[in-house]
C-alpha cells in the first residue's frame, strides 16, 4: 500500500528459503557433468596406440607397450583383441553414463511467477517475486528499488524484475510459463505484463490479491509483497492447464472469452500494433474502426452519430485449427480498438452437426435439403 510500512523491512534474494533443500542448483549439476567427463577421457587413452601417429604416444609413455607380450603370435593377437574389446565396453559404458548425466540436467522445468510491488515513501518501491512449480511455492525474493527521479521509476522496476527472473531461469534451468502480476504492481508500473511477455516469452496476467489483513480486534495490517506475490503465483497456476497452456474461458451462452477473460495482457496498447504496419494501413484500420463504433464523416471524438455495429462470430470449436488461432488474436485486437465483437461456439451436438453441414454445403450440393430441414433449429438457436 502506498505510504505504508512493511511488516518485514529487510530484503532477501533467491536461494535463501528452507524450501531450497528440495532442488539442486545448476552449478552442482554442471560440476557433476564435468567430473563424469574425466573417466570418459581416461577410457580413450588405450586407443591411442591404434590411432595414426601413435609413435608420439609411445615416445611420451614408453612404459605402455610393456603390458603387451614380447613376441607377436596368435595369442598376442588374441590378447590384443581382448584388451581392445574390454576397453571398447568401458568406453561405451562411460559414454552412456556421461550422456545420461548431461541430458538429465538439460531438462527444463516449467515454473510460474508471482510479482507484486508496494511503495515505501515517494521514491522507494519494494518488489516481491515468488516462484511456484505448480504444486506449491519453492522460492521467493524481495528487491528494493530507489531513485531520485520519479520519471525513471518505471524503467528501474522493469529492469529489476526482468533481471531477477532471467537470472533465476539461467541458474536453475527453468522455463517460466506464466506470470501473475498484481494490480498494485500494474498501477505502479503500467505495461509490466506486456514487457514480461515481450522480453521473457512469459504469459503475464493482471490479478487482484489481498493487500491488507483484518483481525477481530479491528487491527488492519498490510500484507507484505512476498505474500502478495505468492498469492498471485497460486492464482496464476489456476489459469493454466496440465499442458501449461492457458485454459479456455467460456462465458454465458457459450461466448468465448480469450486471454482468460481479459486478464492476460500481451500488448501495451495500440502502438505495438501500429509499429508493425505501414502508416497508410494503420490509418485505414482506424477509419473502419471508428465507423464500426458509430462515428461518421471522419469524426473520431465526442458522441457517436449512430449506434455502434455489433459483430458476432460463430465457430464449431474455440481451439485447434488456424481459424480459432486467428479468432483469438482478432478478438484481442478489436478489444484494443474498442469495437464490439463477440465470439460464440456451438456446444450442442445439433448445432455442431448443422455447422458441419453448412461447411460442407459448397462441396456436396445434396446436403442442401438437410440444411433446409435444420432451418428451424438454426432460427431457434439465434433467437435464444
Amino acid at each position: 500500500m502506498p505510504g505504508s510500512k512493511s511488516s518485514r523491512a529487510q530484503t532477501y534474494s533467491f536461494d535463501t528459503v528452507p524450501s531450497q533443500e528440495r532442488r539442486r542448483s545448476i552449478s552442482l549439476s554442471t560440476q557433476e557433468v564435468g567430473w563424469a567427463g574425466i573417466p570418459l577421457v581416461v577410457s580413450l587413452l588405450p586407443f591411442v596406440p591404434f590411432f595414426p601417429f601413435s609413435f608420439l604416444f609411445f615416445s611420451f609413455f614408453p612404459f605402455f607397450p610393456s603390458f603387451l607380450p614380447p613376441s607377436p603370435s596368435f595369442f598376442y593377437s588374441l590378447w590384443r583383441f581382448g584388451v581392445l574389446l574390454v576397453f571398447c565396453v568401458v568406453f561405451i559404458l562411460f559414454t552412456a553414463i556421461t550422456l545420461c548425466r548431461l541430458f538429465a540436467n538439460l531438462i527444463v522445468q516449467p515454473l510460474y511467477i508471482g510479482a507484486a510491488a508496494t511503495k515505501v515513501g515517494d521514491k522507494i518501491v519494494r518488489i516481491g517475486i515468488s516462484i511456484h512449480d505448480g504444486v506449491y511455492s519453492v522460492d521467493a525474493c524481495i528487491n528494493q528499488v530507489a531513485t531520485s527521479d520519479d520519471d525513471d521509476m518505471q524503467g528501474l522496476i522493469r529492469t529489476a524484475t526482468i533481471k531477477a527472473i532471467k537470472d533465476y531461469s539461467v541458474q536453475h534451468q527453468a522455463k517460466f510459463v506464466g506470470a501473475g502480476v498484481t494490480s498494485g504492481l500494474e498501477e505502479i508500473c503500467p505495461g509490466i505484463c506486456a514487457c514480461i511477455w515481450r522480453e521473457l516469452d512469459v504469459v503475464a496476467m493482471i490479478l487482484t490479491v489481498q493487500t491488507t489483513a483484518a483481525f477481530e480486534d479491528a487491527r488492519i495490517i498490510p500484507v507484505d509483497v512476498d505474500e502478495q506475490a505468492d498469492s498471485a503465483a497460486r492464482k496464476c497456476v489456476m489459469h493454466f492447464g496440465p499442458n501449461h497452456n492457458p485454459v479456455l474461458a467460456i462465458a454465458f451462452r457459450n461466448q468465448v472469452m480469450p486471454d482468460s477473460q481479459g486478464a492476460i495482457k500481451l500488448v501495451e496498447g495500440l502502438r505495438e500494433y501500429e509499429s508493425t504496419v505501414h502508416k497508410g494501413t494503420w490509418n485505414t484500420v482506424l477509419k473502419y474502426a471508428y465507423e464500426l463504433k458509430g462515428y461518421k464523416d471522419g469524426e473520431t471524438e465526442g458522441e457517436p452519430q449512430c449506434p455502434p455495429t455489433k459483430i458476432a462470430f460463430f465457430s464449431a470449436t474455440p481451439q485447434g485449427g488456424g481459424v480459432a488461432l486467428m479468432r483469438h488474436a482478432l478478438v484481442r485486437f478489436c478489444g484494443e480498438l474498442g469495437v464490439k465483437l463477440a465470439w460464440f461456439v456451438f456446444i450442442s451436438s445439433i448445432m455442431f452437426n448443422t455447422y458441419s453441414l453448412i461447411h460442407k454445403a459448397g462441396i456436396f450440393l445434396s446436403l442442401i435439403r438437410r440444411l433446409l430441414e435444420s432451418q428451424r433449429q438454426i432460427t431457434t438457436f439465434f433467437k435464444e
